[in-house]
C-alpha cells in the first residue's frame, strides 16, 4: 500500500506539472540552486553549428546511448541543487525509455539497481573518477530522472513524495518560472577555500545570476545584502567604479579582450532590495574557447568495457 500511495502521488506529479519547480524540492543542505533550459542552449545559432553530431558533445552522449540506453539528446531542461563541492544533485526532463534502460543498466555488473518506494527504480554506479565515491541515478517517470549522490536524491525523493518544500524557498521563487535560459540563485555566497572575508559571506542574503545568449551573451548578477540599507552604498561603489572606468584612457588599465569587452558593457541598476550588475559579450569573441571543448581533437570520456555476456 506504501507504494502504491507514493506512485499514485508521482504520477500526479508528473500529470499535472505541479513540481514545475524541481528545485522546491532539493534537500535542505543545497544552498544553490538552478535551471538551464537545454533545449534553448542548443538552439543557439553557434551552438546548433558546433554540435553537429562529429564534435565531442555528440560522441559522448552517443557513447551514454549506447552504453545505458539513457538519450541524453532528449533532454530539454535541467535542475540542480549544490550542497557543497561535489555534493550536487540534478534532476533531469527528457524522454527515456524506462524499460529499456533498466534492462541495459542491469546488465553491469558494477551497477545496482533499486526499486525505492518513490521512484520506477533506481541504479547506484561507482564514480570511475573518485575511487569509492558512487553515484545514483533515479528513474521518476518516463521524463524525470534525478542523479546524485545516493543520500541527496533519496532526501529529494522523499521530499517529492510527502510534498516537503526547502525551507528557503521564498528565495528562489523565480526559478518556478525561470525567466533566463541559465538562472542560478546562491543563498550564501561561496567560499569553499575558506578565504572570503567575513564581512562579504556574512552580510549577503542572496546572490542570483541570469544568463541568455543568442549571438551574444547577456548576464546579470544581482546582490541582495543582509539589510535592505546597504543597498544604497552598494550601488554607489558599483556605479563609481563603472563611471570611473569609462573616463580612464584604455592603456590605462591593463585589460585586453574578453575582460575589457565585459568591463566596458558594464552596468549598475538597483531596487529598494538589491543591486544589479549586468553586461554583455559577443559569442564570436569566446569562439575559440568553445571549439577547444567541443573539438572532436580531444577524445571524449570512455565507456567502462562491459561484461562479456
Amino acid at each position: 500500500m506504501k507504494r502504491l500511495l507514493a506512485t499514485l502521488c508521482m504520477a500526479t506529479v508528473c500529470a499535472t506539472g505541479w513540481a514545475e519547480n524541481w528545485c522546491q524540492w532539493m534537500p535542505d543542505s543545497t544552498v544553490i540552486l538552478g535551471y538551464a533550459n537545454i533545449k534553448s542552449v542548443r538552439g543557439i545559432p553557434m551552438i546548433a553549428q558546433l554540435v553537429n553530431g562529429t564534435d565531442n558533445i555528440s560522441k559522448f552522449t552517443s557513447t551514454i546511448r549506447e552504453w545505458t540506453a539513457v538519450d541524453l539528446d532528449s533532454v530539454t531542461d535541467t535542475w540542480f541543487g549544490v550542497a557543497g563541492q561535489d555534493n550536487a544533485i540534478f534532476v533531469l526532463q527528457g524522454s527515456f525509455n524506462l524499460t529499456s534502460i533498466r534492462s541495459v543498466l542491469g546488465g553491469i555488473d558494477t551497477f545496482r539497481i533499486e526499486t525505492p518506494p518513490n521512484a520506477e527504480f533506481a541504479v547506484n554506479m561507482p564514480d570511475e573518477k573518485k575511487p569509492g565515491k558512487v553515484n545514483q541515478a533515479a528513474f521518476i517517470s518516463p521524463t524525470i530522472v534525478a542523479f546524485g549522490p545516493p543520500a541527496l536524491v533519496q532526501a529529494f525523493l522523499d521530499n517529492v513524495t510527502q510534498k516537503r518544500q526547502h525551507p528557503k524557498l521564498a528565495d528562489f521563487a523565480m526559478l518556478e518560472k525561470p525567466s533566463h535560459m541559465v538562472e542560478i540563485v546562491a543563498l550564501k555566497f561561496p567560499n569553499d577555500d575558506g578565504k572570503t572575508p567575513r564581512f562579504i559571506t556574512e552580510n549577503i542574503r542572496r546572490l542570483h545570476v541570469g544568463v541568455d545568449a543568442d549571438e551574444a551573451i547577456d548576464a546579470q548578477l544581482t546582490i541582495q545584502p543582509l539589510k535592505p540599507e546597504m543597498v544604497p552604498a552598494l550601488a554607489q561603489i558599483g556605479t563609481g567604479f563603472a563611471t570611473m572606468i569609462s573616463l580612464l584612457p584604455p592603456d590605462q588599465i591593463p585589460l585586453q579582450g574578453v575582460p575589457r569587452v565585459i568591463l566596458d558593457n558594464a552596468r549598475v541598476t538597483s531596487t529598494a532590495e538589491a543591486v544589479t550588475l549586468t553586461s554583455s559579450l559577443p559569442l564570436e569573441l569566446i569562439r575559440p574557447l568553445i571549439v577547444s571543448k567541443v573539438s572532436p581533437a580531444a577524445p571524449p570520456p570512455q565507456a567502462p568495457p562491459q561484461p562479456a555476456k
